[in-house]
């Protein structure tokens, strides 16, 4: 059995955002670039269940669309424990480019399950797992909040709101990682990293679908204004305020 996961590239959370001089892109000098959180827990469980299949499942593939510069992230992932990785040769803009070309790889092999992370920590769109699996014709199962190996199939605990639903996986789908599929990230080990260096990394050149967006410009958010606190007995003021300096009324 064979599990993709999905994989994007963020900045990590403690970077500084800058934005280019003129205001039409993120400055991406100086950042320091991360797997994506929810996409490294859907990798962690990954792992986990080949372990636990004894070796029923044998092959872990993660899949990702970028530039050379991120085959250095990768490498971590194929340090945690990742048996390949793929990198598509490509700067997509938006999540449907994105999409296309993870289809359009993933397409020319077989495969029993295709994992991806709820959303991605930079835009958080959570839209790429939903197109992926409309272009590949597969089944969505989102909220996957537990997922684990029941004899050549898959056992999904998925959560919505405050319901939770059971469901075995007997034919390829699309799996959206929630909160709770793992606790931790994997760290690699000494020895894992050593390993990744002789993992294969295969490089894909795909021609990229042009794109349905087109960015007009970027702003930093305004940073928020302290809070005032206006006492019961005196509303006139606090309509006043409302109304000359927050223009809400």
């Amino acid at each position: 059995m064979k599990i993709i996961v999905c994989i994007n590239i963020v900045p990590d959370s403690t970077t500084r955002i800058k934005v280019t001089p003129d205001h039409q892109a993120i400055d991406l000098s100086g950042i320091q670039w991360v797997i994506n959180p929810w996409d490294e827990l859907a990798l962690t469980r990954s792992i986990e269940l080949k372990d636990e299949s004894k070796g029923a499942i044998t092959e872990v593939v993660v899949v990702h669309v970028g530039p050379k510069e991120n085959e250095t992230v990768l490498r971590k992932a194929l340090a945690m424990g990742a048996d390949s990785a793929i990198r598509i040769d490509s700067h997509p803009t938006d999540s449907l480019q994105t999409a296309k070309l993870l289809a359009s790889e993933i397409a020319k092999s077989a495969f029993d399950l295709i994992i991806c992370g709820n959303e991605s920590s930079d835009y958080n769109g959570s839209a790429v797992g939903p197109m992926l699996a409309e272009l590949l014709d597969l089944p969505l199962l989102p909220g996957v909040a537990g997922l684990y190996y029941a004899k050549e199939s898959f056992l999904a605990l998925c959560t919505f709101d405050n319901l939770q639903q059971s469901v075995k996986i007997n034919k390829p789908c699309v799996a959206i990682a929630h909160k709770g599929i793992a606790l931790t990230p994997r760290i690699a080990t000494m020895r894992g990293i050593m390993t990744a260096r002789t993992k294969n990394l295969q490089l894909v050149s795909n021609e990229t679908p042009h794109s349905k967006t087109k960015t007009i410009s970027v702003e930093k958010t305004k940073p928020r204004q302290n809070c005032r606190l206006f006492a019961l007995d005196n509303i006139d003021e606090l309509v006043t305020i409302l109304h000359t300096e927050a223009n809400i009324l």
